[in-house]
């Protein structure tokens, strides 16, 4: 199945809003600043809540902050709305935002001033289509990366640069589609190479409503991914299982 990355450039520029749907992140922009500092309450309030399944009884935040501490940096590849980006300067961290889209960056850096009354991003880093793919302009401590990475037919190279931007102990947290979402949506898992079976196009439609790929993991899958390069320290079902959460540190490191 072939990539556009064009397409998915102008695409990604609407951004998935938890329990709302994909929203415009330059009309977002234009709000009002107290309409949008409501949106993002009660966008908050949605993807947060313990009784809603992506943050099932706190596991979601609980992932994404285990390792966190104060004075370190975290890097946000994806950062979207910015949510996650909040809660990561909420613990003391300084926070790198990184994603595809200018006006997405712009977005996710106001939600952090609005959100965190006048914080802001170390830095609005985009997102590129080759290699290195993004430059922090730091060494970073983790990097996170909620349901991004299996978008990308290069996704794992996304995570072999990340790897090389850690600083010594640092780690990557990433949550991907799992294989059970696969099945829960197109059925059993595929012989070979997700993209040459038939069924890739219904799933990418099925996860991603603006771009044109989605790809799932298990813990052996991802393992083999990255093996060249890392470890997986750690693999969790999150979301109601329609994603694994894994602990992602270079070999050596």
């Amino acid at each position: 199945m072939n990539y556009d990355f064009d397409a998915s450039f102008a695409a990604w520029s609407r951004i998935p809003v938890d329990d709302f749907d994909y929203l415009s992140a330059r009309e977002i922009l234009l709000l009002a600043p107290s309409q949008r500092k409501e949106l993002i309450e009660l966008a908050s309030t949605f993807r947060w809540a313990h009784d809603r399944w992506r943050n099932r009884n706190g596991s979601l935040l609980q992932f994404m902050t285990a390792s966190a501490s104060p004075d370190k940096i975290a890097l946000d590849f994806g950062c979207g709305f910015g949510l996650d980006a909040v809660e990561l300067f909420k613990v003391g961290m300084g926070v790198i935002l990184a994603d595809l889209h200018p006006w997405v960056l712009l977005l996710a850096n106001q939600t952090l001033i609005s959100a965190t009354n006048g914080g802001m991003a170390m830095k609005l880093c985009p997102v590129a289509p080759l290699w290195p793919y993004f430059d922090p302009g730091h060494k970073i401590d983790l990097f996170w990366s909620m349901g991004v990475l299996h978008h990308f037919p290069w996704g794992m190279q996304i995570l072999r640069r990340a790897c090389e931007c850690l600083n010594p102990g640092g780690e990557c947290r990433i949550c991907l589609y799992s294989d059970k979402r696969w099945k829960e949506m197109v059925g059993d898992l595929p012989q070979g190479n997700s993209w040459d079976d038939l069924r890739f196009a219904e799933f990418a439609r099925k996860c991603d409503a603006v771009g044109s790929w989605a790809d799932w993991y298990n813990e052996e899958k991802l393992k083999e991914a990255v093996r060249d390069f890392a470890d997986v320290a750690e693999c969790v079902y999150l979301c109601d299982d329609q994603f694994i959460g894994a602990v992602i540190k270079p070999k050596g490191g």
